[in-house]
């Protein structure tokens, strides 16, 4: 993937990252010489492998190169004989080819940068599958073709051919196979001097960006054998009689000034086409997606019925509220009414007789169906509390789904009651008042 954008204001960032991470001298730019212990010399002038070199399997010199696969179903490596020190920064630049064979293949061509340590084993590419630091893989099996990709490892994950894909932290399309014309990739790091969030780790192809992430840090210490790697390139060109070469490598203690250049020439990014049929009339498009998007396409269907579930959770939340401020208004208003019903029973309780003493008229039976309906208004009332904590409870649980219907229904159940005991109230509350005017005349 590439960590960076073609905008204008990215590439300014992106020369405040040349300046941040130039962590050597003002003329750094004039020191960029090989180093040549750890470098390859012009191998035109070769007869055999240079001796700071170790080769294995078939690789061998031929005309100006290293050949690591040169023939069908071959293997080759080449790796330097010392391991390097591994101080602030450093720069690699691998010069390779691939002839004689185009299309899917289980081979590829790895390019390492490991800690140093008797690597024995040589099933990944002609490399070892456990390793502790960075890998670089050329290759044509994965999902997108021919591309090139970065692994990193602290020693603790086995990859395996089948699996690795999923592992890279970056990868970018890189065509390589059906032609004769060399590549050269180009392996940067600079360690910053603030903070191990700001180092630099970037790949170019031909001066092109593939990936660069400041969120990767080499280490120096004992867990990699206090920082000496080995550096090298391994290939396996499977059932095939592609041919793996090496034309140039080049190892420099610092970051290159090549290795600096702002982010403006990306290299190309995977895509996928998706095929869209309209069932109506069989019309086929195509329709160019992102890797990512693709991803995000594979949703469950448990997935999308929590979210459905969720959103219904809070508009029912939202209705019940609205229907709760209408009954707690309801209940409010019927409270106050039933206060002051109790404040005229109680003057119609203590009214005054004929000649000057008070009369309690709860000894009159003329009273008692009165008093009756009064004690169910409080029986009412009390129910109506208990609804009250009910739904108070279910609202703050959620555990019971309520529609609005239902709560209408309810409400119409208890208030027509009421409606027929306000009006046998108000019935008998004339009634009294009738009595009333009749004792006080006598």
């Amino acid at each position: 993937m590439l960590f960076s954008t073609l905008t204008r204001s990215l590439l300014m960032a992106g020369m405040a990252v040349v300046s941040a991470h130039d962590t050597g001298s003002s003329s750094s730019s004039l020191k960029e010489v090989p180093n040549a212990d750890n470098s390859l010399p012009e191998l035109l002038s070769l007869q055999s492998i240079p001796a700071n070199w170790v080769s294995s399997d078939q690789t061998k010199l031929e005309e100006g190169r290293i050949i690591l696969t040169p023939k069908k179903q071959s293997k080759g490596s080449l790796w330097l004989k010392s391991s390097v020190k591994l101080e602030k920064e450093f720069t690699i630049e691998w010069t390779v080819r691939s002839v004689n064979y185009e299309g899917d293949s289980t081979g590829g061509m790895a390019l390492w940068f490991i800690s140093s340590e008797k690597m024995k084993d040589t099933s990944l590419y002609n490399g070892p599958a456990k390793f502790n630091g960075l890998q670089i893989l050329v290759d044509n099996n994965g999902p997108l073709g021919q591309s090139i990709r970065g692994q990193l490892s602290d020693g603790s994950i086995l990859f395996k051919k089948e699996g690795i894909y999923d592992k890279s932290f970056g990868s970018c399309l890189m065509g390589y196979q059906g032609t004769s014309v060399p590549v050269t990739i180009r392996l940067s790091y600079s360690e910053s001097l603030v903070s191990s969030n700001n180092n630099m780790l970037k790949l170019q192809v031909d001066n092109r960006v593939c990936f660069q992430t400041n969120k990767i840090n080499l280490p120096r210490d004992a867990i990699a054998n206090n920082g000496l790697y080995n550096v090298g390139i391994t290939a396996d060109n499977g059932n095939t009689d592609e041919s793996f070469e090496v034309l140039k490598m080049k190892y420099y203690d610092t970051v290159t000034e090549d290795a600096l250049i702002p982010n403006v020439k990306a290299m190309g990014q995977p895509r996928m086409i998706a095929k869209i049929i309209d069932q109506s009339t069989g019309e086929v498009k195509t329709v160019e997606k992102e890797v990512l998007d693709e991803q995000n396409d594979h949703t469950s269907n448990y997935e999308l019925f929590m979210k459905m579930d969720k959103i219904e959770g809070k508009i029912l939340a939202n209705d019940i509220k609205h229907l709760q401020d209408k009954l707690e208004t309801i209940m409010n208003n019927q409270i106050r009414m039933v206060e002051q019903m109790n404040h005229l029973l109680e003057k119609l309780k203590t009214g005054a007789s004929p000649n000057g003493e008070k009369q309690s008229i709860m000894d009159d039976e003329s009273y008692k169906q009165f008093f009756s309906v009064n004690e169910k208004l409080e029986k009412l009332v009390q129910e109506r509390e208990k609804l009250r904590e009910v739904n108070q409870k279910e609202q703050s649980l959620q555990s019971n789904s309520v529609s609005s219907d239902e709560i209408l229904k309810k409400l119409a159940v208890w208030l027509l009651p009421f409606i027929i005991l306000t009006v046998v109230l108000a019935y008998y509350t004339f009634q009294i008042r009738k009595e009333l005017t009749k004792t006080k005349l006598l």
